[in-house]
């Protein structure tokens, strides 16, 4: 991190990209995030926030000259950023990656909950917005009407739910990456230390499970949404689950590869089996019997 300008210019330039370039977008979008997520770690607040304001007007002018002038753009890097800017504060003040992820997963959960309080029928909502996309003449159109229509019936009341998967898990890698340069930078090997001692507690653990259950007897949308939720945050916990326990055990790095490899080609499956490892080690705190065993001191 050089300075500002730079800083403002990464920001800007990856965020372009994550909107320009197919496929690979996100991971400029995530890069982008974590750049003003880093400027806060190690600059404060003010200095986040004046980033995010001027890479907000110089990306939402860019837009508006080549296409249409829209108050969308700036809400949605705007409220994005200035949710980086927070929790990155707070992860400065606490170093408690339970605590960011409960602040980060918490609310995203609010937003989803208030969405389903405030949109009754969200199939016409999807439907509204989805309208213009699929009446484009250049993107292929495999499904006729009707079938696009029938897909969304399906689809909608759960349109929510992967929505605020999708922004939860982007905000929290945008953290853990912007957390990571600033460890390679000022403190080589700070980040690994910190997120591989992440547990979630059983309160929380007591609420998800409580949620399964509910789900159980009664799969109402707004429910299965928020349970998508949960186990996403708790896989969070189970991934560093396994990066603690090889760290304790002096495995070599490689044994990640059956960690992460698996996730090219069953993700779902891997979101599942981490959140019930997540899930059981906050009972079990299997790192905790791995130190003893190994006499490990960190």
């Amino acid at each position: 991190m050089t300075g500002p300008w730079h800083a403002l210019g990464f920001v800007v330039l990856t965020t372009l990209l994550s909107i320009v370039v197919p496929l690979v977008g996100l991971v400029f979008g995530v890069m982008g995030n974590a750049a003003v997520g880093l400027v806060t770690l190690r600059l404060g607040w003010q200095q986040g926030l004046k980033i995010a304001l001027g890479a907000t007007a110089i990306i939402s002018l860019l837009i508006a000259s080549l296409y249409s002038a829209s108050i969308n753009t700036p809400l949605v890097l705007g409220g994005l950023w200035l949710t980086i800017i927070i929790i990155a504060s707070l992860l400065t003040h606490t170093a408690s990656w339970r605590q960011a992820l409960f602040s980060v997963f918490g609310l995203v959960g609010l937003g989803l909950v208030l969405f389903h309080g405030l949109v009754p029928d969200t199939t016409s909502f999807w439907k509204h917005l989805f309208q213009p996309i699929l009446q484009l003449k250049s993107l292929p159109q495999p499904l006729s009407a009707e079938q696009w229509n029938s897909l969304l019936d399906q689809a909608a009341p759960y349109l929510a739910g992967v929505f605020s998967v999708s922004l939860a898990l982007i905000l929290s890698l945008s953290l853990m990456l912007a957390r990571q340069w600033q460890a390679q930078l000022y403190n080589p090997g700070g980040f690994s230390r910190e997120f591989s001692e992440l547990r979630l507690g059983k309160p929380a653990a007591l609420v998800l499970l409580s949620l399964i259950g509910l789900t159980l007897l009664s799969s109402t949308p707004v429910l299965i949404n928020v349970l998508l939720l949960g186990l996403l945050l708790f896989s969070l916990q189970g991934i560093a689950m396994v990066h603690g326990s090889i760290r304790i055990s002096h495995l070599p790095k490689t044994w990640l590869l059956a960690l992460y490899l698996p996730f090219l080609f069953v993700p779902v499956h891997m979101i599942l089996l981490l959140a019930a490892f997540g899930l059981v080690d906050s009972f079990a705190d299997f790192r905790h019997y791995l130190a003893q065993k190994n006499q490990f001191k960190p």
